[in-house]
């Protein structure tokens, strides 16, 4: 039986899903576009503190989204000094953002579960921008690779 390691990479390698042109058509009428059933991440860099023009509540992230995908893993990894785990080469800036959701069917999984890591006082921590008052610039998304131990 395979088990889920802690090994995580962070890869922006997404895959392509199928575009549906004319949607609206009645041959495409029940097409609907692929689901990955994967983890996808985003990176973000703090731009600005703004002030806030609406009021409204933000949605939270979760603890973990699967068995592998927890705070304490990802933070695990996010951390380690002498390993990269994004392939590609990044220097983590002061109030650099990482959320991490599924990208599937929503049925298997709640809408806005997700993760969310901010980089304060040169480390990884559990936390996230206000949206309604921070904005930030999108660095690079792609995929998380979870190692497979058999």
């Amino acid at each position: 039986m395979c088990e889920l390691g802690k090994n995580l990479k962070f890869c922006t390698c997404i895959t392509e899903t199928k575009v549906i042109h004319n949607k609206n058509s009645r041959r495409n009428k029940n097409l609907k576009p692929d689901k990955t059933n994967q983890y996808i991440w985003f990176l973000s860099r703090f731009s600005h503190r703004f002030e806030p023009m609406m009021e409204g509540i933000l949605n939270m992230p979760s603890h973990q989204l699967n068995n592998t995908l927890t705070n304490e893993i990802v933070l695990e990894n996010l951390n380690q000094k002498d390993k990269n785990c994004f392939d590609f080469d990044y220097i983590a800036f002061e109030g650099d953002s990482i959320s991490i959701k599924f990208d599937g069917d929503e049925r298997t999984s709640h809408l806005y579960d997700f993760l969310s890591f901010i980089y304060e006082d040169n480390v990884w921590r559990v936390g996230m921008h206000d949206s309604f008052s921070t904005s930030t610039q999108l660095l690079q998304k792609g995929i998380v690779e979870i190692e497979v131990i058999k």
